[in-house]
């Protein structure tokens, strides 16, 4: 159970600044298309939405000067990419913000005033809590769809096959004009209540049961051509992708506004690419024919592999208004258009250099002596319970617990000749037998051989009861040099 807690931090990790990076790209994005909307066609600010979904699909990419995370703090070169091994040693500079100890800059040190204090415990919950959160709303999402998906793609099977021979001729001719040689069916459905299109290896169009009625055969041209279009762009695999990107960043409201203005955008390359293929004097019955649609049929099921013609009436406006502009000779992209799509992309799909390494604050802190000759203590064998985090020895009193916050480290298992067992903490759990390489002790001293630091301890009895104080050296002391707080922690008889 504690891998997979060490597990679900790692990916969730991952994800965040993933979505950080897209907390980035998105507003980018708009402005470009703000900036430039009436010099650029659909076609380019379709393709603006794909670096999005590149980024998100891929965590690692090449580092880059001219990347525009350079510019933006805390999201450095492969930095969310955290060291497995890290994370499982529990360094405190390993990038997890779940270890207590101190946190800040300019010297500050946790407890010296309260806002640091709430600061600090409010990164703690968020650290241990926050991927939990993350995979029980992503694992209910990912339900809620596929069971949508499923139950409709059931209902679909009643659905009878449109077998009018007349019908299938158009859409043969239609297949000829957008040169597509896949065999696509139609489905006549009260299951939709607008055309849409429906899979991906055996693509069916999905007509409204009383569309026939009151559609002529000439203007079943126009949505063929149009949900033929999605099949031709592989529009159905790229919404699998969006709505899978959706439910993983189900946090993030500003990916979801972007993929909703990808759809948006889609509908319209669409219209474009139908348009491509009929006469000019044909634009005009088109547009006409998707104001109909919209007046009398509403928007598709959401489901990832389904795209509807008609998605949200308040947009036709605009699609109107593309259509009515639209001129076969700016339906390509050009030679300038590529290049600045691969400049956005050289800046949005690069990762940020990595900065040099800084010199500590104090450097001597990181060249801690930890070849010390073991020493038997027999007074610091056995089991002990952590009872509080304190800035000095003396701030400790017994029954009053210090640390206004929850106490990450839950007991340590000091066994002979100076081996130690896993640390017991808040997500990681031992057999308090088994001892570790990377932990031992010696009278005095507990030693930490992966961060290379030795800890001082001191045993004292108050009350009656033994309590051991060690001092707690994470990634304030080891790279900025801080005074140590201290553990404290009861003896289990």
């Amino acid at each position: 159970m504690d891998d997979v807690n060490l597990i679900l931090k790692y990916f969730f990790s991952i994800i965040f600044q993933l979505s950080i990076m897209a907390v980035v790209i998105v507003p980018f994005i708009l402005l470009i298309r703000f900036l430039v909307k009436d010099k650029i066609t659909i076609k380019f600010q379709y393709a603006l939405w794909l670096i999005l979904v590149i980024r998100l699909v891929f965590p690692v990419t090449p580092a880059s000067n001219i990347s525009i995370y350079n510019y933006i703090s805390r999201i450095g070169a492969n930095s969310y990419v955290q060291s497995f091994r890290d994370i499982y040693m529990n360094r405190a500079d390993a990038g997890s913000v779940n270890v207590e100890a101190g946190y800040g800059n300019n010297n500050q040190k946790i407890g010296e005033d309260k806002a640091s204090v709430i600061k600090f415990k409010t990164i703690n919950y968020l650290t241990a809590y926050c991927p939990k959160i993350w995979i029980i709303g992503t694992v209910i999402g990912f339900l809620l769809i596929s069971i949508s998906y499923i139950r409709f793609l059931y209902s679909i099977r009643n659905c009878s096959y449109v077998g009018d021979k007349k019908i299938h001729e158009h859409l043969k001719k239609c297949k000829k004009l957008i040169n597509l040689n896949k065999e696509v069916s139609i489905v006549e459905t009260n299951l939709v209540k607008t055309p849409a299109l429906l899979g991906v290896l055996k693509p069916k169009i999905l007509i409204p049961s009383n569309l026939f009625e009151s559609y002529n055969y000439d203007n079943l041209k126009y949505i063929f051509l149009h949900e033929l279009a999605h099949i031709k762009r592989k529009d159905i695999l790229i919404n699998y992708i969006i709505t899978m990107l959706s439910i993983i960043h189900w946090f993030n409201p500003l990916i979801w506004y972007a993929f909703y203005k990808m759809r948006e955008d889609r509908e319209i390359c669409c219209d474009c690419m139908a348009l491509f293929c009929i006469n000019e004097s044909e634009i005009y019955n088109y547009g006409l024919s998707i104001i109909t649609l919209s007046e009398i049929y509403s928007r598709a099921p959401w489901l990832p592999a389904m795209a509807g013609i008609i998605n949200k009436k308040s947009k036709i406006k605009r699609r109107v208004t593309i259509i009515k502009e639209f001129k076969k000779s700016t339906y390509k992209l050009s030679i300038a258009a590529f290049a600045a799509l691969l400049i956005v992309s050289s800046i949005s799909l690069t990762n940020a250099k990595a900065e040099p390494a800084k010199t500590p604050i104090n450097k001597t802190a990181l060249e801690d002596k930890i070849d010390y000759p073991f020493v038997n203590d027999k007074t610091v064998i056995g089991k002990w319970e952590c009872v509080d985090f304190v800035k000095e020895i003396n701030d400790f009193k017994p029954g009053k617990q210090d640390w206004q916050g929850q106490l990450y480290l839950k007991s340590i298992v000091m066994l002979e000749n100076g081996k130690m067992t896993q640390p017991m903490t808040r997500d990681i759990k031992s057999d308090e037998k088994t001892p570790v390489s990377w932990f031992t002790w010696t009278k005095g001293y507990i030693i930490h051989h992966v961060d290379k630091t030795a800890m001082k301890y001191t045993i004292k009895n108050i009350d009656r009861e033994q309590y051991l104080f060690f001092e707690f050296k994470n990634g304030d002391y080891i790279d900025r040099g801080q005074k140590p707080y201290y553990y404290v922690l009861q003896k289990v008889k």
